[in-house]
């Protein structure tokens, strides 16, 4: 599944391609920092999401960015 990743203030991050699927709570890294997922909504394209994270500390799975 193909994210693109979004601030709090709505601001783009980028975009990230994730399997399993990202639900609200899970934590991701990518190469420069580690997110958590607080909302997800759908996009224009049906196998893309649009999530909102927030910056994370810690241990989270790998992201591969695109």
């Amino acid at each position: 599944m193909k994210y693109l990743m979004v601030d709090l203030h709505q601001r783009f991050l980028g975009s990230i391609t994730q399997e399993p699927p990202l639900a609200v709570g899970d934590t991701f890294a990518t190469p420069n920092r580690s997110y958590t997922v607080v909302g997800i909504q759908l996009a224009r394209e049906p196998d893309v999401r649009s999530v909102t994270v927030i910056a994370a500390n810690g241990r989270a799975r790998a992201a591969k960015q695109s």
